[in-house]
């Protein structure tokens, strides 16, 4: 376990990698993928170890522990009011270190 992980849990029980969609019984990787790796995946048998596996081969992620996909995005009313965090990103956690509220 690298300490980003450590830090911050993935959560290898959702079907998909973070941003593909389930279809059926396999993942469709978004427009954007641009991996090694087939754009649909069928992952019903795969493990945490072959997900891990299949994440660092493919440059794929799984979302983190307790974070819906769309929690990572600001919600469109923060980006209308202008209502975000700007400033330098701690590496390990990825938290804005300090920075305005725009």
């Amino acid at each position: 376990m690298t300490l980003f992980e450590a830090a911050n849990p993935i959560n290898y029980e959702q079907f998909c990698p973070d941003g593909w969609t389930k279809s059926e019984q396999h993942c469709i990787a978004p427009a954007n993928y641009v991996g090694p790796c087939a754009r649909k995946k069928l992952f019903a048998s795969f493990e945490r170890g072959m997900k891990r596996a299949y994440a660092e081969e493919c440059n794929v992620e799984w979302p983190l522990l307790g974070r819906e996909a769309s929690d990572k995005y600001p919600k469109g009313s923060a980006l209308r009011k202008r209502k975000y965090n700007i400033g330098p990103v701690e590496p390990l956690t990825g938290a804005i270190i300090s920075g305005a509220v725009k």
